[in-house]
């Protein structure tokens, strides 16, 4: 999935910014996955500054263990709470939650303490499960089985797929670029579970809910 090069790819269209300016966090990072697979598009070396921000010490060690192999200089493991981080440079200018907003019981702090440190000209990219709404955008909206299978089937691992999150994050930022599609779950290949990707910005305007 491309939520890291795509938001990387329209931030850098909309600012005129270089990757040497601009500082991302990864919020609910985990192993550090996320940053290799950004290094299969763009040289993370050529950020200004990269953190890894997770609240599970055994995945923080194991961040930092890929940071170590990798001989990332910029990349920083932060063990720490996603609804509390705050970057030293006190803005960021790319924000993504790669398949960890879904896991975050107050996303709605999250989201919030995101937005409150993410720059003007900034983006935050998310990727993540999904089910619609009973009521949903066209391009979101399933049927009531699937809306209730696949809520029922990540709900025992405790992962809320529920269409709060992103409803909220459209009413925070300016939405900029959406894909909704299917795509294999590891171990149950015969499975294709509904997922999405979302980029949004500040509004412009002042429009935002809240």
């Amino acid at each position: 999935f491309m939520t890291r090069a795509e938001a990387v790819e329209r931030y850098g269209e909309q600012s005129g910014r270089d990757l040497g300016s601009v500082v991302w966090v990864d919020l609910g990072g985990g192993t550090g996955a996320n940053v290799e697979a950004m290094a299969r598009h763009l040289p993370i070396e050529s950020f200004k500054q990269v953190y890894i921000v997770d609240l599970t010490p055994r995945l923080c060690a194991q961040a930092r263990a890929r940071v170590q192999r990798m001989g990332w200089s910029n990349v920083r493991v932060v063990e720490g709470d996603a609804c509390a981080f705050v970057p030293a440079e006190g803005r960021a200018h790319l924000v993504t939650f790669s398949y960890s907003l879904s896991m975050i019981p107050p996303f709605l702090a999250a989201v919030d303490n995101a937005c409150s440190w993410l720059a003007a000209d900034g983006l935050l990219g998310v990727a993540d499960f999904f089910v619609s709404g009973k009521y949903d955008l066209p391009l979101r909206q399933m049927p009531w089985h699937r809306r209730f299978f696949w809520r029922a089937t990540f709900d025992v691992d405790n992962i809320d797929v529920g269409p709060e999150r992103r409803g909220y994050l459209d009413s925070k930022l300016e939405r900029v670029w959406e894909y909704n599609g299917e795509g294999s779950i590891p171990y149950v290949p015969w499975l294709r579970a509904p997922y999405y990707v979302w980029v949004g910005r500040p509004w412009r305007d002042g429009s935002a809910l809240g």
